[in-house]
């Protein structure tokens, strides 16, 4: 899923690593699994690092 944002912001977010975004599972409905997540974020650019609710992130 690529980004629509203006240029400047997908310049400004290219190589970033965004640290906190939801992602399915989880107890709520998410847009994205983490796979998905994971490569729509590659496709724009970016690395994501999921955080879990419920039990440590690395379990991902």
């Amino acid at each position: 899923m690529k980004f629509r944002f203006d240029k400047n912001v997908t310049a400004l977010l290219e190589g970033s690593i965004d640290i906190h975004i939801h992602s399915a599972p989880d107890v709520y409905p998410r847009l994205l699994n983490d796979v998905e997540l994971a490569l729509s974020a590659k496709e724009n650019g970016m690395r994501v690092s999921p955080p879990m609710k419920y039990g440590p992130t690395q379990h991902r």
